[in-house]
């Protein structure tokens, strides 16, 4: 949903807002959004993917704390494991 929404910003209507003369900090308009936009996303998705991990996590804890006294999965030894 992330990339959808932020793909509709990057839309003509939304460009041509930015798409002016003069600068912003000796950046034109349309660069600083474009790149800012970017920025965001890239900020968005660490946030949202920091959040479903801690939910993930939470709810392994709680599901972990019914399974008490049983033994863990067995793993498979280093040399088992394929590459």
């Amino acid at each position: 949903m992330l990339p959808v929404a932020l793909l509709l910003f990057f839309l003509p209507p939304y460009i041509r807002i930015f798409d002016q003369d003069g600068l912003i900090s000796g950046l034109p308009p349309l660069l600083v959004y474009i790149f800012g936009l970017w920025a965001l996303g890239i900020l968005a998705s660490a946030l949202l993917g920091r959040g479903l991990v801690r939910a993930e996590m939470n709810q392994a804890l709680e599901s972990g704390s019914e399974m008490e006294g049983r033994e863990p999965p067995e793993q498979p030894h280093a040399s088992e494991r394929e590459t």
